[in-house]
């Protein structure tokens, strides 16, 4: 990890899940010279209720 560079920060993310729909989302912070962080958090996939 490493302090950013310029004014811009992106994020490449991946998402994946179950059956069950839990799952995780991975990411990567970067500037306009690579990586700069990481992050992960837990998702939960549910669908939409019909009204």
């Amino acid at each position: 990890h490493r302090v950013p560079e310029g004014e811009w920060i992106g994020i490449r993310a991946e998402t994946s899940y179950g059956p069950d729909g839990i799952g995780t989302t991975f990411g990567t912070l970067f500037d306009h010279t690579g990586p700069v962080g990481g992050i992960q958090q837990s998702v939960l996939v549910r669908p939409i209720p019909k009204r």
